[in-house]
């Protein structure tokens, strides 16, 4: 009897070293693997148990300066570089990236972006459009609609391209400034903060990048508006841009097959971003004034007026469909046939037009696209028209743009030298890099905002007297000419804008 029970508790014992043992070897063997796991209920549990590694801003701000100096490389050699070779000086570790993918997606799920109610004609996503299982997520695009209380404050930042210095140097003026805490918490309600997309492709830091701002939506979901551009693309990331090589092999080093399964979900993060906002002043029974914020130009095709003629606060529709007999007064033949199948994000002239800016300032319709076949220019008459065709008279008027994605245009850098790297299309209000600016009711309020400093490749770059990152915050009101926008500047130390070649 004893025998037997000694028999019984001895292959027990067998069995579960030999799966301990087992579990440790495919550990050993997958140490190197990124994997995005499934969303599920106890995925989440356990990351929310882990928590973070970086756990506040000074936190961060410490890590970033263990990285390689963005001083001492020349940008001509990192898209190169960065599909060679490993970066040792890594701060970020698969598990707390992969987590804070997983947090957002739950946090987003659980947003007014996952109720119906929120959703014009009731068409929320349902959860397969959450589920990071899948291979490759196709891309769908979207618009948000909010409405804020009078005397908001938004600060507004362009494209920052993988640049982890500027970044940090403007989250560092915000804390500064008494607008967030070093926990990347947002301590006023009415305080937004908005970023006009590009958040990686170009420069080598691309994924710290993505994960700071994720930290900053996840902290403050209704706060924090991270609007899709041209390089939140994983076929971009792939073929032009460099975030994939950064992303695979500079910083998590995967091989091939793993490269390919783990960054095509990373699809799904980018379909989770608005591909414009219109953001609206409450005015109780008032007509309500919108201003567009979007990384590219406008997009005739869109009709927003479902979205706008809801009354919620938070409100979304889908861009199903791109049709311009909406717009009554677009003259332009450009546009030969709706598209149904808007799963190209090059569909979508929020993400990829651009606005005409020339010396002559010729009031032109639309030019196309030299590098891109079917991606438009567009003057300031269609602009003029787009804006009003856009509101009702007495419901609600869309009043100004914001925008970035146009500074490699030789001709806007030019007008960013010119005018402290923000400049108002058509207008002859510009800013003095001084004062604040009252918004003018009779131009038309078209604002561009240069890109992060380091990024800054264009030749007529190099003739900038100072070496500034941009951003501006815009105070708003019921009445719209009592708006103000107040840019700043942060200037970086001249001297170290010395490129000396750095070897990896």
């Amino acid at each position: 009897m004893n025998i037997k029970k000694l028999s019984i508790f001895s292959c027990f014992a067998l069995t579960t070293l030999g799966l301990i043992l087992g579990i440790y070897l495919y550990k050993k063997k997958n140490k190197n693997t990124f994997f995005i796991f499934p969303f599920t209920r106890k995925k989440i549990k356990k990351c929310k148990n882990k928590g973070f590694g970086v756990k506040n801003f000074k936190k961060l701000k410490k890590a970033s300066k263990k990285l390689c100096s963005t001083n001492e490389v020349d940008h001509t050699l990192v898209n190169k570089k960065l599909g060679k070779t490993f970066l040792n000086n890594v701060f970020l570790t698969k598990q707390e990236f992969n987590c804070t993918l997983q947090r957002f997606i739950s946090s987003t799920q659980k947003s007014p972006f996952g109720k119906p109610k929120h959703w014009v004609n009731m068409q929320n996503p349902g959860d397969s459009f959450f589920g990071i299982d899948k291979e490759k997520q196709k891309y769908k695009f979207f618009v948000q609609k909010i409405i804020v209380n009078p005397e908001t404050e938004i600060a507004i930042h362009s494209d920052i391209h993988g640049d982890l210095q500027g970044l940090i140097k403007y989250l560092k003026c915000l804390v500064s400034q008494g607008k967030i805490n070093k926990k990347f918490k947002i301590i006023d309600k009415n305080f937004y903060l908005v970023f006009l997309g590009d958040y990686v492709g170009g420069w080598m830091y691309g994924t710290e990048v993505l994960y700071t701002l994720l930290r900053l939506k996840i902290k403050n979901p209704d706060n924090v508006i991270l609007i899709r551009g041209n390089h939140e693309d994983i076929f971009k990331n792939k073929i032009s841009d460099g975030f994939a090589k950064e992303f695979t092999r500079a910083k998590f080093n995967l091989s091939k097959e793993e490269s390919n399964r783990c960054f095509n979900r990373l699809g799904v993060i980018y379909n989770l971003l608005p591909s414009a906002l219109f953001l609206g002043v409450k005015n109780d029974d008032e007509p309500i004034n919108y201003a567009l914020f979007t990384h590219g130009g406008i997009e005739p095709r869109f009709n927003p007026h479902d979205l706008l003629s809801n009354k919620r606060a938070i409100t979304y529709q889908w861009i199903n469909k791109l049709d311009i007999s909406w717009f009554k007064d677009f003259n332009c033949n450009i546009y030969d046939k709706p598209i149904y199948n808007t799963s190209n994000p090059k569909h979508i002239g929020f993400i990829w037009n651009d606005f005409i800016v020339g010396d002559d300032q010729k009031p032109l319709d639309a030019t196309r696209n030299i590098k891109h076949v079917g991606l438009y220019r567009f003057g300031k008459p269609v602009v003029d028209r787009f804006l009003k065709a856009c509101g009702i008279d007495g419901k609600y008027y869309v009043k100004a743009i914001f925008s970035g994605h146009q500074h490699s245009d030789k001709a806007m850098a030019k007008k960013f030298l010119k005018h402290n790297d923000i400049y108002c299309s058509w207008a002859k209000v510009q800013w003095d890099g001084k004062s604040p600016i009252r918004f003018n009711t009779n131009e038309l309020m078209v604002w561009t905002l240069n890109a992060s400093p380091w990024w800054k490749k264009n030749d007529i770059f190099a003739q900038h007297p100072d070496f500034c990152d941009i951003h501006a915050i815009l105070k708003v009101d019921k009445k719209f000419e009592n708006w103000i926008l107040t840019p700043k500047r942060i200037c970086f130390d001249p001297a170290k804008r010395k490129k000396k070649k750095y070897s990896f």
